[in-house]
């Protein structure tokens, strides 16, 4: 015949849990635990503030340069108009004509076909 040993009633089983949960031991670990967690929740939180100030801050300089393309665009535009280049073309002493010459061409084509 085995021997199973002495089985537990319930009650001494309930009376070793009570004694666990109010042992020292185990409230230094759940204190401990707590406390992990908690440090770890402040980590976080200070992490995703710090991640938020640098998305703002570069939120910021993107309007910013937005703002210099705008400018940048207009000053293109603005160069790139005929009265802007026909008054570069006279600073620089060019001299406008006034009816041009072509010279023709000796054949009828511009191509030969071969």
């Amino acid at each position: 015949m085995k021997n199973f040993g002495t089985k537990k009633t319930m009650r001494e089983k309930k009376l070793r849990a009570k004694e666990f949960i109010f042992s020292c031991s185990f409230r230094v670990g759940l204190l401990a635990c707590i406390g992990v967690f908690g440090l770890l929740y402040t980590m976080q939180m200070s992490a995703s503030s710090t991640q938020g100030y640098k998305m703002s801050d570069l939120q910021k300089e993107l309007s910013g340069l937005e703002n210099d393309y705008e400018r940048l665009q207009s000053e293109v535009a603005e160069y790139r108009s005929l009265s802007n280049v026909q008054e570069r073309l006279i600073g620089m002493n060019f001299v406008s004509m006034d009816s041009p010459e072509y010279l023709p061409f000796a054949g009828g084509s511009v191509a030969v076909r071969n």
